[in-house]
């Protein structure tokens, strides 16, 4: 009977292994158990290198996601905080808006029509500027003048925060509010990066 490699193929089929015989599959199975007792100590080396290998990269990586995860707490707890404190001032934003529309205080400080007639006379400022053959002096006095608008502007908005102190405290609470809800998206975003 020809010798064949019993364990060489993959597949064999059913016909080809019932004709091995006893003897020869005994051979071959005490050569694969002598190959296997051979390596096997080998391969359990290396398997047991590659695991000291990976434990520092396994440790750093815990660290790391542990890291990650306290950072994520710590802007989420940041979060909270701004978010509650915002929340906090919305019922006062809302009150203290309900009684100034009550009581005719809720104005528009600086009104559409205050800004067109200022931007129209820094317009017409910049204008003769632009299009006249101006000599430095008449330059300057147009400059002074449009400088002098925006003051004036500036202190009629200031003037009517002051004749209503409830506006004050309105626009305070709001601005309040706002910054506060932005630094609860800021942490937000912060969070998620981590």
């Amino acid at each position: 009977m020809p010798k064949r490699e019993v364990f060489v193929g993959t597949e064999m089929e059913t016909g080809e292994l019932m004709q091995v015989g006893p003897n020869e599959l005994a051979e071959k199975l005490l050569k694969r158990r002598i190959m296997l007792k051979d390596s096997l100590p080998g391969v359990i080396r290396n398997l047991e290198a590659e695991e000291d290998s990976l434990s520092p990269k396994v440790d750093r990586m815990k660290r790391s996601f542990q890291d990650a995860n306290s950072k994520v707490a710590e802007f989420k707890n940041e979060r909270v905080i701004f978010q509650t404190e915002a929340g906090k001032l919305i019922p006062e934003v809302k009150d203290i808006r309900e009684t100034l529309i009550k009581s005719g205080g809720m104005i528009n400080l600086d009104p559409k029509w205050k800004k067109r007639k200022l931007l129209e006379q820094i317009e017409e400022i910049e204008e003769k500027i632009q299009t006249s053959a101006l000599d430095h002096k008449s330059e300057r006095k147009l400059l002074e003048k449009r400088r002098s608008l925006i003051s004036e502007n500036d202190k009629w908005v200031k003037d009517r925060k002051d004749s209503n102190p409830e506006m004050i405290s309105y626009l305070d609470k709001n601005r309040k509010m706002s910054e506060l809800f932005k630094k609860a998206d800021k942490a937000h975003s912060k969070m998620i990066e981590s």
